[in-house]
């Protein structure tokens, strides 16, 4: 839920603005257009120049909480397992959204081999340190979760 809610909040593009305005670094991704930023949910063509567009980005941030359910409902037991289980599993959900956004992309603008290995790498690159970085945020939800749940995170 908490990856569905930050992929869904950054899309509205006042809250991102302003996220973007009080990181530094995430202005640099949005100024230089770095590949694998975290795809986001936004309104049809708010942000896009095409519902090409906006369908890819929008399939990459549907992925991330896909992939994250998928691997988190044989959640681990006890709020440190499941804190490390979270965070390990939101660097792979999100990595994978925005190698799904990114791959897409890549076939829309057809820039060739060239273009699409470095996208590719790129998007590696930076989808794993945004994935850390939103791991954190992640894992702590998921740990207070665990704490106060007899059942653990993934069975609810």
């Amino acid at each position: 839920m908490t990856l569905l809610a930050v992929v869904a909040v950054l899309g509205v593009p006042t809250i991102r603005l302003w996220a973007v305005s009080q990181f530094p670094p995430l202005a640099l991704l949005e100024g230089i257009r770095l590949p694998g930023p975290l795809p986001t949910l936004g309104l049809p063509l708010a942000d896009d120049p095409s519902w090409a567009h906006w369908a890819m980005r929008s399939l990459g941030a549907l992925a991330i909480p896909l992939v994250f359910g998928l691997w988190m409902s044989r959640s681990p037991r006890g709020p440190g397992r499941v804190a490390l289980g979270a965070w390990t599993t939101t660097v792979v959900a999100v990595v994978f959204g925005s190698v799904v956004h990114a791959v897409l992309a890549s076939m829309l603008l057809a820039g060739g081999f060239l273009s699409f290995l470095l996208t590719l790498g790129g998007t590696l690159l930076v989808g794993t340190v945004i994935g850390m970085v939103v791991g954190v945020v992640v894992a702590v939800a998921c740990a207070i979760v665990s704490r106060r749940s007899p059942h653990g995170v993934g069975s609810q």
